[in-house]
């Protein structure tokens, strides 16, 4: 029968001094501890960021100037840099080692601004007069509106009213009347004081233009001085001014109106020279005008 040889006996950490008896179960080899993030063994610092972070946003929100401090960190070694292999023992004798390192630089642990937290807060403070803007704008009272009240409806027109203002407008169509000329007419014409007053008030008419028609009318069929023609437009019921505007509108010469009415006269008795002159001065023409008008038909 052949003799097989044992086999080797396993390694050990800690070198063979640490190896059990050969014969005795052996132990299991406990697993390579895993290796903690750099924020987890770096706790306190970590808190210490996050704690200076804060304090930057809240004095931001509050609108004052915060005095940018600066964080004076420890160079630690870069998380991703591969650690050698070391056993649990040495595992656990490099976390008193971390702890003695952050207790070292926590002293000088100063909390450093950063732009791009500080630049994200600024418009909103920047827009705090805006929206102070806004609330006063909604405050203040809105402006009574004014409500444009309906027009009054126009009333209706009785007949006796609608048949007097086509009268008057028929009669101005072809003749020329003072307001109250025309008011008469229609009286004339048996219409009520009322309904007569009412159209001559309904129609659009310039009684300044009936005037100048009106003397041209006189002038077309006797003659007339200025001053005679004028009282026989206020006869006629124009007014002063209504009177004066006909004479002054009219296209006359009064020199011959004068001589007209000499030989008018003559027709009818008979005149010396200075007997006719004094009577066309007594009609309102003007001692040229009626020393021209005696002249014109021989005196």
């Amino acid at each position: 029968m052949t003799n097989t040889p044992p086999p080797p006996p396993p390694s050990y950490a800690g070198g063979p001094q640490n190896q059990p008896p050969y014969g005795y179960p052996q132990e299991p080899q406990q697993p390579e501890p895993k290796k903690k993030s750099w924020f987890r063994r770096h706790k306190i610092m970590t808190g210490v960021l996050a704690v200076a972070g804060i304090a930057i946003v809240g004095s931001a929100l509050d609108g004052g100037e915060v005095e940018e401090p600066t964080v004076a960190v420890a160079e630690q070694p870069a998380a991703d840099e591969a650690a050698p292999d070391e056993s649990a023992p040495a595992a656990v004798e490099a976390e008193p080692a971390a702890q003695d390192v952050k207790e070292e630089t926590e002293p000088t642990v100063e909390a450093e601004a950063d732009p791009s937290v500080e630049a994200e807060f600024e418009p909103a403070v920047e827009a705090a007069p805006a929206v102070q803007e806004e609330a006063a704008t909604e405050e203040a009272p809105a402006e009574p509106t004014t409500v444009e009240e309906p027009a009054a409806a126009e009333p209706e027109l009785t007949t006796g009213q609608e048949n007097a203002v086509g009268a008057a407008e028929n009669y101005l169509s072809f003749m020329a009347f003072s307001k109250s000329g025309l008011a008469d007419q229609l009286s004339f014409e048996g219409y009520t004081a009322e309904e007569a007053e009412f159209a001559v008030n309904e129609i659009e008419v310039d009684w300044d233009e009936q005037a100048a028609k009106k003397a041209d009318s006189y002038l077309d069929t006797m003659a007339f001085s200025h001053s005679g023609l004028i009282q026989q437009l206020e006869f006629e019921g124009f007014t002063s001014e209504q009177a004066a505007h006909g004479a002054d509108n009219v296209t006359v010469d009064w020199n011959e109106q004068a001589a007209k009415k000499a030989e008018s006269y003559l027709d009818t008795m008979d005149f010396s020279r200075q007997g006719l002159i004094d009577q066309l001065v007594f009609e309102g023409f003007t001692q040229e005008q009626a020393a021209h008008g005696a002249t014109s038909v021989g005196l």
